[in-house]
């Protein structure tokens, strides 16, 4: 089965100068907001929460993830053995060995 999240920063910045980042997953079953620090950079703040997403969402969530951005989100898909390797370095969350 295709595990996917959905990522999307919100407009505004926290008065601690922290992005709130949307987080979607589970077929919209799982929805939570975190805050990442600015520092990030809006693309970071993208990986950061969905690197803080899969620990919630269950062993099975527990991969690596590439991700791509549409309109504005960044949409993660699990990726497993099978899948090629990767050169947006930038849109991999690497979860597999504790990263």
């Amino acid at each position: 089965m295709l595990q996917a999240i959905r990522t999307r920063v919100l407009p505004g910045i926290s008065v601690n100068g922290n992005y709130r980042v949307a987080v979607f997953a589970c077929q919209g079953k799982f929805h939570k907001v975190f805050s990442v620090p600015s520092a990030y950079g809006r693309q970071g703040a993208h990986t950061e929460a969905c690197r803080k997403a899969i620990p919630l969402l269950g062993d099975g969530w527990k991969r690596d993830y590439a991700g791509g951005a549409f309109d504005g989100d960044v949409f993660w898909v699990g990726m497993d053995a099978r899948t090629p390797h990767t050169d947006l370095q930038d849109l991999v969350v690497n979860w597999i060995g504790g990263s």
